[in-house]
């Protein structure tokens, strides 16, 4: 049994690993990505085509680093990736990855609303005792963003404020919010 729960425990850390890589991968190819609209987008200096930004709380439950990219003048997609863990007598580790599209409204002024829908895929473990409870899993909930994002300049520094609920399988709607700060260009 103890050979059986190690093995788990090392593929379930392997998948941890690849899940991360897959998402900063993810992240990475959208930074070095330019599509013909985002450079348009770039040229008329109107909206940022692109944007990183740390969210607190939201769609990543906790915290995640996020790079968001303007497909359209209205349509963006975003990706992101975040952990939290705590060690000791209960153990609880999570990869997050939030992955959405928005639809964007501008408001004037560098204030525009954004409502999208996506996934946060997750891996995650917790114990109790170490072997008194010990649990693992891999999975996806939808969630929804609604947010009010200011910008003072197409390049420059960015506040987000969202109302991110997001449903669990068999328990239902969960309300949520975050703040994300970053910079646009």
């Amino acid at each position: 049994m103890k050979i059986v729960t190690s093995r788990f425990n090392q593929t379930l850390t392997q998948l941890k690993h690849r899940c991360l890589t897959c998402a900063l991968a993810i992240m990475f190819l959208g930074v070095i990505q330019t599509s013909s609209f985002a450079n348009s987008l770039d040229k008329r200096d109107t909206v940022a085509s692109h944007a990183v930004f740390v969210q607190i709380m939201g769609s990543g439950f906790f915290y995640t680093l996020n790079y968001e990219q303007q497909i359209s003048e209205r349509v963006s997609l975003r990706c992101g990736a975040g952990y939290f863990g705590l060690g000791g007598f209960v153990h609880f580790s999570v990869l997050t990855a939030p992955v959405l599209a928005n639809y964007n409204i501008d408001l004037g002024g560098g204030n525009r609303l954004q409502a999208g829908g996506g996934f946060t895929f997750f891996v995650g473990d917790h114990s109790f005792g170490g072997t008194i409870f010990s649990e693992s899993g891999v999975g996806a909930d939808p969630t929804v963003s609604i947010s009010f994002r200011h910008q003072t300049d197409p390049k420059g520094f960015l506040i987000d404020f969202a109302f991110t609920p997001y449903y669990v399988m068999g328990q239902g709607l969960r309300p949520y919010g975050g703040l994300s700060l970053g910079y646009g260009w």
